[in-house]
């Protein structure tokens, strides 16, 4: 007779709940981190549970709000910047219940748009049996690292508009980090050194790259 077993160990996955133990040390260590807006980092070797504790830590603090990233396989620094101001927007949402904080979003996208340039691409003007005029406008590009900036300074803002403190939980920070160089790693150290009410954890397996 087939019997149906519950298995004891959770694997491939991030571990939460009575699933996890034997990190609570690490745990408070960071928590205590968060809690004084330390920038912290998180370093070990792939599958030693580095994620596992990062979920555990979000699902234990929420002053500092947690936003969590995991920098993995994101392509660009685009899609890294959509992805968080996405998750600072809906980690607000999700811990303070404010769902009529419509005015930071407004003012967030209106500030970007204000960046945005129109030029000229094309324009035809005939004169025959008909009057015709043709003009074609496309949106310039927008610089992608400040696209970035923006993305990372949305928390600081919103932290100091609505008296709230925010932590950025970089996961496989590694993946971006070694991509994008060290102007990347500059830029960015200019923007966290400036901010009051955003704090970070580092998180990655590259031993070699996150402790340089």
């Amino acid at each position: 007779m087939q019997q149906n077993i519950k298995l004891p160990f959770r694997v491939g996955k991030p571990v939460e709940e009575e699933y996890f133990i034997d990190r609570e040390n690490e745990i408070k260590d960071l928590i205590q981190q968060i809690k004084s807006m330390s920038n912290t980092c998180l370093l070990g070797l792939r599958r030693m549970g580095k994620t596992s504790i990062l979920f555990n830590i979000v699902n234990q603090i929420s002053d500092p709000i947690p936003i969590y990233i995991n920098c993995y396989g994101i392509p660009d620094k685009r899609r890294f910047a959509s992805t968080l101001s996405d998750g600072t927007r809906d980690a607000y949402i999700a811990y303070t219940g404010d769902k009529k904080y419509g005015s930071a979003i407004k003012k967030h996208i209106k500030e970007n748009i204000e960046k945005i340039a129109y030029q000229l691409t094309e324009m035809d003007v005939s004169v025959g049996h008909y009057f015709r005029i043709r003009v074609g406008i496309k949106q310039k590009e927008i610089n992608s690292d400040i696209l970035l900036e923006d993305a990372f300074n949305y928390a600081e803002k919103l932290g100091k508009n609505k008296g709230k403190r925010f932590v950025i939980i970089l996961d496989e920070f590694q993946d971006i980090g070694s991509r994008w160089g060290d102007d990347f790693l500059k830029r960015l150290r200019s923007i966290v050194e400036k901010q009051k009410n955003v704090c970070y954890v580092f998180c990655g397996s590259s031993i070699t790259f996150m402790s340089s």
